[in-house]
């Protein structure tokens, strides 16, 4: 099996159990509390008691999917001979060594540290490396996400850093609202840089995910900050038109990248939106880490998802060779 395959297996692999932890563990478990009473139907009950153990599978697998996924990323650019290829092996490389001592070291704080600093590091390096030779939309797009991670996990780590040495905590949530003003900003980049066109059924998509964001915050407000922060650590701390507008600019990038069947896109995007913003956890930082490299190696050359990660290395796209594999 080509290496460009391995990539493309784990992603898959990822994507489906991302998909399943958010529904059935993240999702569910919280809302599940006030739909279920001691009134409810035995069968309801055990319903629920399987979905959430489904939940929690898919959240153990994905946990090492996302490592692995890095690390084939990593192996496959450090066998080409490009020197950025080369660093972006090594920078990808960093937060898995850091990630196993982590867990080898029970979670100390300065495995953690190390962690984190690791992924800020390696994000900076995803968007010089991994974003090709041009600064265009992609570049900038890829930027967007890059920027919204860092001041995700910067935002995480000053709490503990309080904690543990005693600093301020500094500007915590100025730092999260500019972070989800650029996650959910990028989608709209990431439809430029891909190249994508205007579909109908995409705006519909966009249409019905505006209504049902308006409907849910004017008839149940009480459940929206409940789920967004619960499952996915959005703070609504900036106006909540604009999560609605950042909803209807999500779906439309969705849909238009099913209708022209970027599948590795898509898949990146659903990394970098899914992933929780307000848990320091390991598998999260890591799955920011995946839909980056993923994003930049197939936004950069404007060639969409058909290039394998060796042939999307910036001397591949200096040479403006064609890409011959689908990554």
């Amino acid at each position: 099996m080509a290496r460009s395959n391995y990539v493309r297996l784990l992603s898959g692999v990822l994507v489906t159990a991302l998909v399943a932890e958010v529904l059935f563990l993240r999702i569910l478990a919280r809302a599940g509390i006030y739909m279920l009473n001691e009134d409810s139907p035995e069968i309801a009950r055990s319903a629920y008691s399987a979905l959430l153990f489904l939940g929690n599978v898919a959240f153990n697998l994905a946990s090492i999917a996302s490592l692995a996924l890095l690390l084939a990323i990593a192996v496959s650019a450090a066998r080409t001979r490009s020197s950025g290829a080369w660093m972006l092996a090594v920078a990808l490389l960093l937060p898995l060594g850091a990630a196993v001592a982590v867990q080898a070291l029970g979670g100390s704080q300065a495995a953690s540290t190390a962690l984190l600093v690791s992924v800020l590091l390696a994000l900076g390096v995803v968007i010089v490396v991994a974003g090709g030779d041009s600064f265009g939309f992609g570049r900038v797009a890829l930027a967007a996400f890059g920027a919204a991670a860092a001041m995700a996990i910067v935002a995480k780590f000053l709490p503990i850093a309080a904690r543990v040495w005693g600093t301020g905590t500094g500007a915590v949530d100025e730092l999260s609202a500019a972070s989800e003003a650029a996650m959910f900003l990028a989608p709209g980049l990431v439809v430029v840089a891909a190249g994508l066109g205007i579909h109908r059924k995409a705006l519909a998509a966009a249409a019905v995910a505006t209504l049902v964001a308006a409907l849910l915050g004017a008839s149940n407000a009480s459940m929206v900050p409940l789920i967004a922060t619960w499952a996915f650590g959005v703070t609504l701390s900036l106006p909540y038109p604009f999560y609605v507008f950042a909803a209807a600019l999500a779906a439309y990038a969705v849909s238009a990248l099913v209708l022209e069947r970027r599948w590795m896109i898509l898949t990146a995007l659903a990394f970098l939106l899914l992933g929780h913003k307000g848990l320091s956890l390991t598998y999260f930082n890591i799955l920011a880490l995946d839909g980056m490299a993923l994003m930049g190696l197939s936004l950069s050359g404007r060639v969409g998802a058909a290039a394998t990660v060796k042939e999307m290395t910036p001397t591949a796209l200096a040479s403006n060779r064609h890409p011959k594999a689908a990554l």
